[in-house]
């Protein structure tokens, strides 16, 4: 069976969706299609370490508050942990997350959307 382009991309995209993504950026600046969802709730707020066990399935979001932006989004699993430390880096039950550190002075907020 042969796609066209358009199929392939149309294919693409929804795989993606479904499969999930970690999008953690700083040096290219904030992630400009990423919004906060109007389902999500925020789970932690602060300049120091922040962290949130996930009760369930869904995505979290970092949330710089200064600059008003999502800097990071990723897919948790029920159980997960994410932490973002002081420093500013983030990191899923343990293992960091993407390949920059968040800016370790933001005022920032988690925010959990539950799937």
């Amino acid at each position: 069976m042969i796609l066209s382009r358009s199929k392939f991309a149309a294919l693409l995209l929804g795989a993606s969706l479904f499969a999930g993504c970690d999008e953690i950026h700083q040096d290219s600046g904030p992630v400009p299609t990423v919004l906060l969802p109007s389902g999500a709730s925020v789970v932690a707020d602060g300049s120091g370490e922040l962290s949130y066990q996930a009760p369930q399935d869904g995505r979290l979001f970092v949330y710089d508050a200064g600059t008003q932006t999502v800097e990071a989004a990723t897919r948790m699993r029920a159980g997960q942990r994410f932490v973002l430390s002081a420093d500013g880096l983030a990191r899923l039950d343990g293992q960091k997350l993407g390949q920059h550190d968040l800016k370790k002075t933001a005022q920032h907020r988690l925010y959990f959307e539950k799937e």
